[in-house]
């Protein structure tokens, strides 16, 4: 087996100046014996494992606009396959008074971490993909399996408690710095959403765990389609005029002005100044 790209990773990140078989046995990914564990096959640059299948749907699951499936390769491909199709639909830059903003749709760090605990957490003798599914308002990260043996539900929310199915992989995905401390995957997902008005979702069964991220700019409820297009057309770190937000949105200057008023008596909509200096944010 060869590992190219686990060795370029750990020579980068941790500035090794080589990665050989010592390399490997250190990690626990080749037995003193000289065969590769499990845990080497899956981190093998080529395998005969299931990998992840990440699909961009239209406005419903008949309509596929992209998919990326990457199958019998390293783990560590398949989370860059991940994050490569969050930076094609997850993300966009939003221009105002000559400043630039990223916008994320799904929090990057929720993101990350439903995929690296998929990937980490997953059963690697159920014959199926880890599965991304990127809707118009929400992504839903599917892992096989269950809960490892031991965990229940409530201690698996509640976050704190580490039993990791694949201890070895978990190491090396720390050690990469695409998991945080093991057993604090659901703490740091809901806490990138704190604060919104949306939050995360976990669905636990037998053979499989779901995470659902909404987009940070899902409808809320009581707000209406035309009040969310013109929330999604502010920036919550840059005041923008009546004008600017009725350009972006395409509405009537007062339809604009109508709905600006109304999120602001909500509290949705943060207001500044007087007169033409009146400027506007999210909240």
């Amino acid at each position: 087996m060869s590992f190219s790209l686990l060795a370029e990773r750990f020579m980068r990140h941790l500035g090794l100046t080589a990665f050989d078989d010592n390399s490997l046995r250190t990690l626990g990914l080749l037995g003193v014996d000289g065969a590769y564990t499990i845990a080497g096959e899956i981190l093998a640059d080529d395998n005969a494992l299931s990998g992840i299948d990440v699909v961009k749907f239209g406005s419903n699951i008949s309509e596929l606009l992209d998919r990326k499936a990457v199958e019998g390769c390293s783990a560590l491909e398949q989370y860059d396959a991940a994050l490569e199709m969050y930076e094609r639909y997850l993300v966009y830059e939003t221009v105002s008074r000559a400043a630039r903003e990223r916008v994320e749709r799904v929090p990057f760090e929720a993101f990350r971490e439903a995929v690296a605990n998929a990937l980490v957490h997953r059963a690697w003798d159920i014959p199926a993909n880890v599965t991304v599914s990127i809707y118009d308002d929400r992504v839903t990260v599917v892992s096989p399996g269950g809960l490892p043996s031991g965990v229940t539900e409530e201690e698996y929310l509640g976050g704190g408690v580490s039993v990791p199915r694949n201890p070895v992989v978990a190491n090396i995905f720390f050690r990469l710095d695409y998991i945080e401390q093991f057993g604090t995957g659901i703490v740091r997902i809901n806490g990138a959403y704190e604060g919104l008005a949306v939050k995360p979702a976990f669905d636990i069964r037998e053979n499989s765990i779901a995470v659902t991220l909404p987009f940070e700019t899902a409808r809320p409820e009581g707000v209406t389609l035309d009040e969310r297009k013109l929330m999604d057309e502010m920036s919550r770190s840059i005041l923008m005029t009546r004008a600017e937000i009725g350009l972006r949105s395409g509405f009537s200057k007062d339809k604009t002005t109508r709905i600006l008023n109304a999120l602001a008596s909500r509290g949705l909509v943060a207001r500044e100044g007087a007169g033409r200096g009146t400027r506007y944010r999210r909240v």
